[in-house]
């Protein structure tokens, strides 16, 4: 990857959004939380740091939404139980700011950056306490053939730009058949049966 980063410091009219890849990947997290009915851990996590307010408990990427603009989308480092986009700020994050370190297409650098959330996706539930990560499977496929990126291929050693249910569950180290379990178990959970 070709991306340069550098440590900024926002004030009170910075505006925090995210990455729409992002802000999916982070909804399915918190909903395979809930679909462990971990709701109480998830609810614990959340207060946990609030005693230690000075302490950078985040540590944030985003790129900018424009030169000389002070809006910013978040591509990394939400991917936790603790991360709260409408509660961070200077004293409990750090903030990093990507961006293309040499001239290319507008669409290298998206495909750069959907590389790069994919790979802090992919880094964070590997140390995610998640009781049933396969609840998270059929959404994250979907959005792997939505934001396709070489990175599957790359990872996992698979001729598919896009997660299989055999990809993931050799990404989580674990069997096909948990992961369809979970996923079976999410899908009446949905459907409000036992």
């Amino acid at each position: 990857m070709n991306l340069a980063s550098k440590t900024i410091i926002p004030n009170s009219k910075t505006q925090f959004s995210f990455h729409s890849l992002a802000k999916n990947l982070y909804k399915i997290i918190n909903e395979a939380y809930l679909f462990g009915d971990q709701q109480d851990f998830l609810a614990d996590m959340t207060l946990r740091p609030l005693p230690h307010r000075g302490l950078p408990i985040n540590n944030i990427s985003m790129i900018s939404q424009g030169s000389g603009t002070n809006a910013y989308r978040i591509i990394g480092g939400c991917f936790n139980p603790i991360f709260d986009i409408n509660n961070i700020n200077t004293e409990n994050t750090l903030f990093h700011s990507y961006s293309h370190s040499k001239k290319s297409s507008k669409g290298e650098f998206e495909q750069e950056i959907i590389d790069f959330i994919y790979m802090d996706f992919i880094r964070s539930i590997s140390i995610l306490s998640l009781k049933k990560p396969g609840a998270m499977e059929p959404q994250l496929r979907v959005l792997s053939k939505e934001y396709k990126s070489d990175i599957w291929n790359a990872l996992l050693d698979s001729n598919k730009s896009y997660l299989r249910q055999i990809d993931f569950a050799n990404l989580l180290d674990t069997e096909r058949d948990t992961i369809s379990k979970q996923c079976k178990s999410t899908v009446n959970k949905k459907n409000g049966s036992n």
